[in-house]
């Protein structure tokens, strides 16, 4: 009778390998610095209503979510700055034409990030982060040959 996985030890070094990107990704403390906030609250207005646009119930959510004392001074701020419509409410965001609040960077990488998040009913933006931000940099460095973006 065997008691280990049937399978070949390509596959076990596969299944090890996987094993301990999830362990990464569970006991990984996110760097909240940079553009984390943009992002974060990027995915949680995508994931809550379908848009970029960040309107105050976002904010909730990202202070529940990122409870620090930083993450809770940016928020009122920013809430701050949108409430007495100023067009550059908090550094990084910005007042759209169509009436909105946005972020300065595209949203294609908080799209991503906002799958897991919506279907994980909670988890944090910044562990739904991580995986696009590692496949961008794989992609970056293995497909483009360490050209910025750049076609193969």
């Amino acid at each position: 009778m065997q008691r280990y996985v049937p399978a070949t030890p390509n596959i076990r070094i596969a299944l090890f390998i996987v094993a301990l990107w999830f362990a990464a990704l569970g006991f990984t403390y996110p760097n909240k610095g940079g553009d984390f906030q943009e992002y974060a609250l990027m995915t949680i207005a995508l994931s809550n209503h379908g848009s970029p646009d960040i309107r105050p119930q976002d904010i909730a959510v990202a202070e529940r979510l990122s409870p620090d004392a930083g993450s809770i001074e940016i928020y009122r701020r920013l809430r701050a700055g949108i409430a007495v419509g100023d067009k550059w409410p908090y550094p990084g965001f910005v007042d759209s034409k169509r009436g909105g609040h946005h972020a300065m960077h595209f949203f294609a990488y908080s799209a991503l990030a906002a799958i897991p998040f919506k279907g994980a009913h909670g988890w944090r933006p910044a562990i739904c982060t991580l995986a696009p931000l590692r496949v961008k940099r794989h992609i970056r460095t293995e497909h483009s040959k360490g050209r910025a973006w750049a076609s193969p």
